[in-house]
Formats: C-alpha cells, structure tokens, sequence
C-alpha cells in the first residue's frame, strides 16, 4: 500500500490538470480568477504588490 502523502498526490493528479511552470515566472496575481494551485514539488514565494513595491510575504519549499 502506498503512503497518504503518495495516495493525495495521486488523486490530486487524477482529478487536477499538472503545470510545469519555469523558475521566476508569476503564477497568478490576486485579482486574477477562481483557480487554485498546488505545488507539488519545488519552491513558492509569496509577495505583496503595492503601487511600484514587492515585499515578500511567505516562502516555501
């Protein structure tokens, strides 16, 4: 039997549509549509936008 994490990803893959998406690319802004990610493998980070700024918010890997 495989491990839960191995079983959700699996499902999630199922049910999901997989995207590569390149080092440094943007995935979404915040008023950009209804979709959800999920990051399988590698790194996110989070920034909040204001006027000319970008401050990091979150990261994780």
């Amino acid at each position: 039997m495989k491990p839960p994490h191995e079983m959700n990803k699996q499902l999630l893959l199922a049910h999901g549509r997989p995207l590569r998406i390149p080092a440094g690319e943007i995935v979404f802004r915040s008023d950009d549509g209804n979709e959800m990610f999920i990051v399988l493998e590698g790194v996110v980070e989070i920034f909040l936008e204001q006027g000319e700024r970008r401050e990091s918010r979150a990261s994780r890997s």
